[in-house]
């Protein structure tokens, strides 16, 4: 079983399109942040799901596009979420600036001020008088310096953790770490996965094969790596194992019969709850007439694979003693 590496093609129109759904994705998922927040702001929360739903975005932009370069897609998903972190802060710098216009307006002795300058001049006079920055830095740096201010949703008017300047700054660079790599981590999974460049085609979804006892997984990994698909199929039963159990799934182009078909193995086992929890411990490629000849060794419910396990337990051990 050999590994699987991606092409790492990126074709114009799928840049194009990655771009172009990035950029109104983000900019939509920053201000429905923003009309939320001023609701409840959950903190990392918020951040995570965001996070998520630009990976998705991405995710579908890549798939459409047929990009198979992981790293540009990470880079490019990871900037969808910076750009949602961005438009968020940027609503909240308008929303300051026509506050802090208001206040003026109200207040008798600063009132003739909003006769010579608009809202942004307002803005801009304050936050260089308070940070030396004026825009959206110095608002950035305004709400470092002010601080935040984290309560729980239960109890709103409990006072709270204060965090200082250099805190904040903290959070501000965990929040966009967040954004960024939640959105590039998804996008990053969804341009590795497998693609026929023959047939210029996704693979089709996972289709379950076979299982095996959760205590032979070492013993089939072992067997796949080795390309010992004879006796690797001798390990698979074609009735399915209780839980904990490790199966077998592929996936193959729907195009053409020729290209090698993508395995994964999983652990799959119930939780303290008896919900089914699968955890990956392998993929790989395999050539047709290999998986043809796993299919035909696998056990019948009259057969055992006793004699196999033993020696290839002690083929096991002979190995690990020679790497010590």
């Amino acid at each position: 079983m050999k590994k699987y590496q991606p092409s790492n093609e990126a074709p114009l129109n799928g840049i194009l399109l990655l771009i172009a759904i990035g950029t109104v994705g983000g900019l939509l998922l920053g201000g429905i942040m923003y009309a939320i927040s001023k609701l409840v702001y959950l903190i990392l929360i918020f951040p995570l799901l965001f996070g998520i739903a630009g990976g998705y975005l991405a995710s579908f932009a890549i798939t459409k596009g047929k990009i198979r370069h992981p790293l540009l897609a990470f880079t490019m998903a990871a900037l969808i979420g910076i750009l949602i972190f961005a438009t968020y802060n940027f609503a909240e710098f308008n929303f300051f600036k026509q506050g802090l216009y208001e206040v003026l307006k109200a207040d008798p002795e600063l009132s003739h001020v909003c006769q010579t300058l608009n809202p942004d001049q307002a803005a801009n006079i304050f936050l260089t008088k308070v940070t030396g920055s004026p825009g959206f830095w110095g608002f950035m740096k305004y709400q470092a310096k002010i601080g935040i201010t984290i309560t729980k949703v239960s109890r709103p008017s409990s006072r709270g953790i204060e965090l200082n300047e250099t805190f904040t700054w903290i959070y501000f660079l965990v929040e966009l770490l967040i954004f960024a790599g939640v959105s590039g981590a998804m996008a990053f999974s969804a341009a590795s996965e497998p693609f026929c460049e023959r047939c210029d085609n996704w693979y089709g979804k996972k289709k379950y094969v076979d299982s095996t006892d959760h205590n032979k997984s070492e013993q089939l990994l072992w067997a796949l790596n080795r390309g010992d698909y004879t006796n690797a199929g001798k390990l698979l039963d074609l009735v399915p194992h209780d839980y904990p159990r490790v199966d077998m799934a592929v996936q193959q182009c729907p195009s053409c019969q020729e290209a090698d078909l993508y395995v994964e193995l999983s652990l799959v086992s119930k939780n303290r709850k008896g919900q089914i929890e699968s955890k990956k411990l392998a993929t790989g490629l395999i050539s047709p007439s290999d998986f043809q000849t796993i299919l035909e060794s696998r056990v019948r419910p009259t057969e055992t694979t006793d004699n196999y396990e033993e020696s290839a337990d002690t083929e096991i051990k002979e190995i690990r003693y020679e790497e010590e």
